[in-house]
Formats: C-alpha cells, structure tokens, sequence
C-alpha cells in the first residue's frame, strides 16, 4: 500500500482563504473516494481539524515515519522533506526549486506562469489538477426578489488583483440593483472602492464557506473583477449555483467560465490615486457595464448562461478532480519505484 501524505497548514480560519477550504475539499472527497491500495492521510497545523467529514479524514504527525509527504506550499522549509516529496498547486516561483519532483498546478495558465518563472523545470513532471467543487454545498436555490449582483475576493495584501474597483463603478451606474461584496478580511481599503455613500452595495466578509453558498443561490449574476486568476475556484462554486458570470477573458477564465459572458481586450493601469495599485481602465469599467446591461435585458440569455454555468461547473466536480488526485498519486509511487527518468 502506498502511503501519502499531504503537508500543510490549516484547514479553519476567520477568512477563509482559498488554499485554506481547498484543504477542506481535498480531505473530504478524496477520503471518501480514496482507493484501497492508498493509505491517505493529512498533515496539519496542531488542532487543526477539516471543514467537513473530520471523522472520515486520517490526520498523522509529521514526524511519523514512511510517508510520501506532499507540500501545499513550496516556500516551506523543505530540509525535512525526505528523498522522495511532491508539490503543489501553491507555488512561488521567486523561490528557486530544489529538485525536479512531482508538481500539480491549477491549470494551462498557471503551468504557464510557472514555467516563466521555472523554464528549465521538467514539463512532463508538472500536472494540471484543477481544484474541485462541492455538489453538496454549491448547488441552485431561490434568487432574492431584487435583482443582485456578487462579488467575492479580497483587497489585502495586494489591493490590485481581484479588482474590487468594479462594482462600486456598476453601483453607480445600475442605481436599483442590489450589490453584495464578500471580503475575505474586512476591507483595508473600504473608502477607496466605496468612497461615495452608495446605498445599492452590502458588504460582506468573514463568512464561512457554507454560508457563502446561501448567499451566492441567491445571486442573480456574479462580477469578477480578478486580473489575474490561476484557479478560481470561487467562480466555479457560483456557476454551480446556476449563476451567470461576467468575467475578463484572460489568466484562467477561458479554461473555466468559456461559456459565460468573457470580456475581450479588457486591460488596466496605475491608480491614480496610488501608483502601485493596478486599476481596469475606464474603456474596461464601461465593458463591464455593457455587458451587465445585456443581461439585465436579456432574460432569455440569463436563463442560457445559468444552465451553461451549471453544465461547465460539473467538470469540476469531486469524482472527476479526485481520479485526477489518484493518478498524480500512482505518479509519485511510480518514482518512488523507479526514480525520475
């Protein structure tokens, strides 16, 4: 039996960051679909304990020996790390890799970006496993009486890249739609996106996971503003909602939203008010509006878009990313076995 381990941090905390519910995802689905010749286990952080099935999920001591040990994070110190590890999807490539080993990226885009940052690292080392979606919390319901538009991300640390500066634009310019920005973290920077008083926009954050996806069925269309995304897995969690997405058609959306409402040729620049912080431009902003007003006119495409975004979502779904995980897992047995040709 082949005994592996994934290394990592934490399964609960206040803001619920995506590497943070990916390990809850991970640690349900793929202990309920392990197979029989797979000893899984996870690795936390002390009293740490999964979002979900805590009592189907095997947690072992990272001390304890015998393991392959995969590593969420690779600026981890990797000194204990054993002959034989794996990596992944959470890579910084400003920081140099040791060896080749066994790596699992998000997706095209985010392999491709790792290979700018690591263009001699083995390509046929790298594989592409997207994060999964969970049928049972995302799922469709009953929309709110008003017509409402999300948002989901952050501002912190780096203010710039889920482009919160989106919806206060269309809140202005869509006075009776309802609007509902969920923050991981209260906002840092609240009065930059919002600085006039506008009524049409409730803001969120802290929330737990399962209580975004109430929120979210409610929703009658989802805005991202990301510039640049490599996984994305909130966007899939709203499509599985049945909700339609207006997104940049850059970074991974194609890969994921393709039979959504993609924006071409969208582009940014520096903020006016703080060079460092990468705003759409204004030419962007009224993209945006365009395509939120063909929606609103639209019913017969809102309805096209929701059964597509459901459709599309399913490719993310546990039994398919979790045969993904097993393979990756077979991989790494293999070069236990036989080394790394």
């Amino acid at each position: 039996m082949f005994k592996f381990r994934f290394i990592m941090d934490y399964f609960q905390i206040p803001d619920a960051r995506g590497p943070v519910i990916e390990a809850s995802m991970r640690a349900k689905w793929l202990s309920r679909l392990c197979p029989k010749d797979i000893d899984l286990a996870f690795s936390p952080n002390p009293n740490q304990k999964p979002l979900y099935d805590a009592d189907r999920v095997k947690l072992v001591s990272r001390e304890e020996p015998g393991w392959w040990n995969h590593y969420f994070f690779n600026y981890w110190d990797l000194a204990n790390a054993g002959e034989y590890y794996s990596l992944g999807p959470n890579i910084r490539t400003e920081k140099n890799w040791i060896k080749p080993v066994p790596l699992v990226v998000y997706s095209q885009f985010h392999k491709e970006l790792l290979l700018k940052g690591w263009p001699h690292y083995p390509k046929d080392l790298i594989k592409i496993i997207p994060n999964m979606v969970d049928p049972e919390i995302f799922y469709p319901g009953s929309k709110a009486k008003e017509l409402t538009v999300g948002w989901i991300g952050n501002d912190a640390p780096d203010p710039s890249t889920k482009g919160a500066e989106v919806i206060p634009y269309l809140a202005k310019a869509f006075p009776d739609v309802h609007f509902v920005m969920i923050f991981g973290n209260k906002p840092d920077y609240a009065l930059k996106w919002i600085p006039d008083s506008l009524e049409n926009i409730e803001v969120k954050y802290q929330v737990p996971h399962h209580q975004i996806a109430d929120i979210i069925r409610t929703w009658s269309a989802y805005v991202s503003g990301s510039k640049w995304e490599t996984g994305a897995t909130h966007v899939k969690e709203v499509m599985a909602c049945e909700i339609p997405v207006i997104a940049p058609n850059r970074s991974v959306f194609p890969e994921i939203a393709r039979s959504q409402m993609l924006l071409d040729g969208v582009s940014w620049k520096p903020s006016g008010d703080d060079p460092d912080c990468l705003v759409w431009t204004d030419e962007s902003l009224d993209q945006y509006k365009q395509a939120l007003q063909e929606f609103i006119q639209h019913p017969k495409k809102r309805r096209r878009l929701s059964k597509a975004a459901r459709k599309e979502s399913a490719k993310a779904f546990p039994d398919k990313i979790a045969k993904e995980w097993f393979d990756f897992m077979y991989q790494c047995k293999g070069v236990k076995e036989n080394g790394i040709n």
